[in-house]
């Protein structure tokens, strides 16, 4: 499964969690998700290529709660996995 792919089953992770989800130019960066207002906003950098939105975004939804309970795909359970 190629970085796009995983990249996209992290976004419906998001959403399956009731994460906002906001494409936008962040100059690069990757992406991030954040906490606002009490929210959950997952940013994705819309000028990086997916392997690096992947490599920025992986460690912060690895110190999520609760993914054990959850349906992840084994590829990106494996990425998750490696970071906690």
């Amino acid at each position: 499964m190629d970085s796009q792919d995983l990249l996209e089953h992290l976004a419906e992770l998001a959403a399956q969690l009731g994460i906002s989800i906001r494409r936008t130019d962040l100059g690069g960066s990757g992406g991030s998700l954040i906490n606002l207002r009490g929210r959950q906003i997952l940013f994705i950098d819309i000028l990086a290529d997916p392997q690096d939105q992947l490599e920025r975004l992986i460690p912060d939804f690895a110190r999520l709660p609760n993914l054990d309970q959850i349906y992840i795909i084994p590829e990106l359970r494996q990425l998750l996995d490696e970071y906690k």
